[in-house]
């Protein structure tokens, strides 16, 4: 397989995972949300999955951009050289890009304070996935990823 569909297959199954995670996160939201302040005229169920699936797919747009990010500014170090604060903070920036875009492009329904609230909380849940992701990686058969190089994958 070439190299970079190689890159391409990591980008996809690390934004699947984050959107898999994310999108648990954001049922438990919802059903939290819709137990204690329900909305007229929007269901228990409607909240859970409209929750869910809003932050599943905000989780694969950072996902995908956190593996992009690495890719390109980690290329030359092995997995024993990365090291979890430094991922913490591209996977927080790469949590943060949805609602940032969503607050230049077109304003944000509940204001400036709700925008910050879901960017702390979407950096949040972005720095513990990059976390997660590095000891999952650290976690693989080595004889799967080599010598747990990221330069293997250079063209």
């Amino acid at each position: 397989m070439g190299s970079w569909l190689r890159r391409l297959r990591g980008a996809l199954g690390n934004a699947v995972t984050w959107a898999v995670a994310w999108g648990g996160v954001g049922a438990a939201l919802g059903a939290y949300f819709g137990i204690v302040a329900l909305p007229m005229g929007v269901s228990l169920w409607q909240a859970i999955v409209g929750t869910a699936a809003s932050l599943a797919a905000a989780g694969f747009v950072a996902g995908g951009s956190f593996a992009v990010v690495l890719g390109v500014m980690e290329r030359n170090h092995t997995l024993a050289d990365l090291r979890v604060p430094r991922l913490a903070l591209w996977g927080a920036m790469a949590g943060m890009l949805v609602p940032t875009v969503q607050l230049l492009v077109s304003g944000f329904p509940g204001g400036m304070t709700t925008a910050m609230i879901v960017m702390g909380v979407t950096g949040l849940m972005g720095a513990g996935c990059s976390a997660g992701s590095l000891a999952l990686a650290r976690r693989a058969d080595r004889a799967e990823l080599g010598d747990g190089s990221l330069k293997e994958l250079e063209p």
